[in-house]
């Protein structure tokens, strides 16, 4: 927590001299962290401080939970691409029979398994 006190506005001079008045208490930053809002990161620039920032991690877990379950998805499509690419090798090969015409598959057996197995390390990653 950087400030907590009332303000009229949380704008860009607001914050910069919350940030002026922090430093001229002896607070010594070493970099901040801060969310989607544009005040912090402006009221940095407009009191001139040379600090790195970087993101607050609970901001950006909504972000990571959408890029996870995309992730799961391509996994998932990719396992049914190369377990539907089985079905039709064995097929093919006399192994198995079923009624109705042969399975059609996009991709072969080994191209479909491979993407299995990079959709799945990607995910787990």
């Amino acid at each position: 927590m950087l400030n907590l006190t009332p303000a009229e506005s949380r704008d860009s001079t607001t914050w910069g001299l919350t940030y002026l008045d922090l430093v001229e208490r002896g607070i010594r930053f070493h970099d901040l962290a801060s969310g989607g809002g544009t005040g912090l990161l402006a009221g940095v620039r407009e009191a001139q401080l040379a600090i790195p920032l970087r993101p607050n991690l609970f901001h950006l877990l909504p972000d990571a939970h959408r890029l996870t379950q995309r992730l799961e998805r391509a996994a998932y499509k990719a396992m049914e691409s190369a377990e539907r690419a089985c079905r039709a090798d064995l097929e093919a090969r006399g192994v198995i029979r079923r009624r109705g015409r042969r399975l059609k598959i996009k991709t072969s057996l080994p191209q479909a398994e491979d993407e299995q197995v990079r959709a799945m390390a990607t995910f787990d990653n």
